[in-house]
């Protein structure tokens, strides 16, 4: 039995072409991280992933354990039958020595090697992260059998799906409808004009064996609109050659809001993730297709084309390329993103989140948050993720220092002095470290006898003897 007094989740993240099940899983384990510290419900966040741009856990201060792609695998020689069994083992022994308390696991229910039913029957609770794929691939026997085993089933729901496309299992008790789950982008640069020669080009996570000539394309198309600015998001898995031209830039690590508010349209492939970020974040975007087993992305991108929230392509062809960018027209920018505009868009990292913890933190206290945590929306937006670290830090010394002092222990209590706290703390000349350290100093029951973390504490009582 798992006797740590945190509440662990160990995140499963088959990557191997792109990046969207480690970054799905990101986006909602930052969720689930908010939560639990304004619940003062302590949460460790683990991550077991074969994607390459695993850097991202890193980047988001989720720890994460690693095992090569497939991709890697064929490509560094391992013989296939040698890196699946290597690759089974390591998911049962992560498992195995954590012994998490909920497993959480994206799009493929038994796993990448068929290595998961001998795991989820004993673990305590299993979560599903259902993004859509081939039809063919979602009624396998293999497939449908693999859903069984999990407790809860998040169904991440498409604007242009409706009733109809649900199989009779989608209304089972076990699964929960979302919208989709968007990773959120900071605020970085804030600008009052649109750069209308600004155009935002993506191509998934970069990992493709064709993605190299898809920018030597865009290179070559850049040098026929001289007059425009690119941004080149070739992601993190790309290895090719970023050749320099003056109305270029190449971006290969995570992209800021600035990159989506600043761009006048974008051209990018019809990933669930790419598709659905720059659509949350209301971009006239020219779509294409590329070909996955287990994801259909031309259905996609049409069933939106049809609704008015983008243009597409067949084939991201020079050709098809070049009459895309002259077809979309100042007019067709500001149709589309009117239509945009008017769609309500939802992220839906939080029912997400929700849909997880749920069971293992008090039902009214965690619907306290998730209000709590909306109202915020802007705070969030605006901190970097090493202060969103530091913040939950004060939430949950806040929380034990509310406890101390026999006070009301509740969340709009916790959240305001935290704040109070936030702009006291952000005002002194101590680095993120240094306060990260008072913090956890001020946590202890026989903290050190020290000025600077006297005077923090000290500063906190009154904020708690204002409230």
């Amino acid at each position: 039995m798992n006797r740590r007094k945190h509440l662990t989740i160990l995140n499963y993240a088959v990557n191997g072409l792109g990046m969207g099940h480690i970054t799905r899983l990101i986006a909602i384990n930052t969720l689930i991280r908010r939560l639990c510290a304004i619940t003062n419900k302590p949460v460790l966040s683990l991550f077991l992933t074969t994607s390459e741009a695993d850097t991202l856990a890193h980047k988001h201060s989720f720890p994460a354990y690693k095992i090569p792609s497939m991709t890697l695998s064929d490509e560094g020689q391992i013989p296939q039958k040698l890196y699946r069994t290597l690759s089974r083992h390591w998911v049962w022994n992560t498992f195995a020595l954590w012994q998490p308390d909920i497993s959480v696991i994206d799009t493929f229910p038994a796993g990448n090697f068929g290595e998961l039913p001998a795991i989820l029957q004993d673990s305590p609770k299993n979560v599903f992260v259902h993004r859509a794929v081939r039809e063919e691939q979602k009624f396998k026997p293999s497939f449908q059998d693999a859903i069984k085993l999990y407790d809860s089933v998040i169904r991440i729901h498409e604007p242009f799906e409706d009733s109809r496309s649900y199989t009779d299992s989608d209304f089972d008790d076990v699964y929960t409808n979302v919208p989709p789950i968007i990773l959120e982008k900071r605020i970085s640069i804030e600008k009052t004009e649109q750069n209308t020669n600004h155009i935002l080009v993506l191509a998934g996570g970069g990992g493709d064996s064709n993605s190299n000539d898809f920018w030597s394309t865009m290179v070559t198309i850049s040098e026929n609109f001289p007059q425009r600015q690119f941004i080149f998001a070739i992601g993190a898995l790309y290895r090719g050659a970023t050749p320099q031209r003056s109305n270029i830039t190449w971006v290969s690590s995570e992209l800021e809001l600035h990159h989506y508010t600043d761009c006048n349209f974008a051209i990018s492939a019809g990933g669930f993730n790419s598709v659905y970020e720059l659509l949350f974040y209301k971009v006239p975007t020219i779509f294409y297709e590329q070909t996955r087993k287990y994801d259909d992305q031309y259905q996609r991108i049409t069933h939106l084309e049809k609704m008015g929230l983008c243009m597409t392509l067949k084939f991201a062809t020079i050709d098809s390329l070049m009459d895309g960018i002259l077809n979309m027209s100042e007019y067709q920018c500001t149709k589309i993103r009117h239509a945009l505009k008017e769609h309500t868009w939802q992220n839906g990292s939080i029912a997400a989140a929700e849909t997880i913890i749920r069971g293992y933190v008090n039902p009214q206290r965690l619907e306290e948050a998730t209000d709590s945590i909306q109202a915020m929306s802007d705070f969030w937006e605006n901190l970097s993720l090493q202060d969103e670290q530091l913040f939950l830090d004060a939430l949950y010394t806040s929380a034990l220092l509310i406890k101390k002092a026999n006070r009301e222990h509740s969340i709009e209590r916790t959240v305001e002095c935290t704040l109070k706290f936030w702009d006291y703390s952000t005002q002194q000349h101590s680095s993120s470290d240094e306060k990260r350290f008072i913090l956890k100093e001020i946590r202890k029951k026989n903290s050190e006898n020290n000025y600077i973390i006297d005077q923090f504490r000290s500063h906190f009582f009154q904020i708690l003897q204002s409230n």
